[in-house]
């Protein structure tokens, strides 16, 4: 737990974190907790259900609403820590971002979503896609292919978590089985 708490002073602001304990007995995470200046330890009373759903009301009435949001840092503004995010976040970036241009209103505001959008290839409600089946069909309609490099790859994604439960709960099958080979009495002999 050391650790983390020595990596999580370290950046300038980091996230805030709520430690609510749920079982009785000594807990080790939050007297570490405590002395992080974005961590709360919030008291447990008993009913966990209760702590969680003052937690959760605390913050809405505070105006906080859990969520997330992305967001672009100019490259003069990016650390030498900073890192490049996936094409995949990139690109969820630019649907928000297309969104809230469109909902202003302003001509301007529309352009540059529809810019935004025909730079990172997405549809949306400002832009569009035709998919052909040929070459030959783009050079008919004067249109250009998508180069497939531009496109977020699928092939070199890392599995989700289920497929790493998969593999384990088959590894453990196998080591159980061979296991149980090795455990398995032999039958008796008569002599």
């Amino acid at each position: 737990m050391r650790w983390v708490a020595q990596e999580w002073k370290r950046p300038p602001a980091g996230p805030e974190v709520y430690a609510l304990q749920l079982a009785a007995g000594p807990n080790a995470v939050s007297r570490e907790l405590e002395a992080l200046p974005f961590a709360h330890v919030i008291p447990s009373f008993g009913d966990a259900e209760q702590d969680l759903r003052r937690l959760l009301t605390g913050l809405t009435q505070a105006g906080m609403q859990p969520g997330f949001e992305r967001s672009r840092i100019p490259a003069t503004g990016a650390t030498e820590t900073g890192t490049h995010a996936s094409s995949h976040l990139a690109r969820l970036w630019a649907a928000g971002e297309i969104s809230r241009l469109a909902e202003t209103g302003a001509p301007a505001d529309r352009e540059e979503a529809i810019r935004l959008a025909a730079a990172r290839r997405l549809v949306t409600p400002v832009s569009a896609a035709v998919v052909l089946e040929s070459v030959q069909q783009y050079k008919d309609a004067n249109l250009q292919p998508v180069d497939p490099d531009s496109m977020p790859s699928t092939t070199t994604t890392v599995p989700e978590p289920e497929t790493w439960l998969l593999i384990a709960v088959g590894v453990l099958l196998l080591l159980s089985t061979h296991a149980r080979r090795r455990i398995r009495p032999q039958p008796a002999t008569a002599e």
